[in-house]
């Protein structure tokens, strides 16, 4: 029996019988068997559930993390203005009373 051991890209467009696939090898050492038992997933609708409601939960709380972030950044910056302002003033009305 000759194996060929070229790869796909080098029988491509090579018509083939395939209509016997016990005389088939994927190797020297695997054979192709008919009649063999083919894993088929069987989903899980509540593992699935579950998964989509952490992945909910958690963009929820990476936005909740952003929207904070993003709103605490805006009123420190608002705070460090005001005391800016507030140092000026001070600051004029120091020079002001000399």
């Amino acid at each position: 029996m000759n194996i060929d051991d070229r790869c796909e890209s080098d029988i491509s467009g090579i018509a083939t019988d395939d209509s016997d696939l016990s005389s088939m090898s994927c190797g020297a050492d695997i054979t192709i068997e008919t009649g063999s038992v083919v894993y088929r997933h069987q989903p899980d609708p509540v593992f699935n559930t579950l998964l989509t409601c952490c992945t909910v939960l958690m963009l929820c709380f990476a936005i909740g993390i952003g929207v904070g972030h993003y709103f605490g950044q805006s009123l420190l910056s608002t705070l460090l203005l005001q005391l800016a302002l507030l140092s000026v003033y001070c600051m004029l009305d120091w020079v002001h009373k000399k």
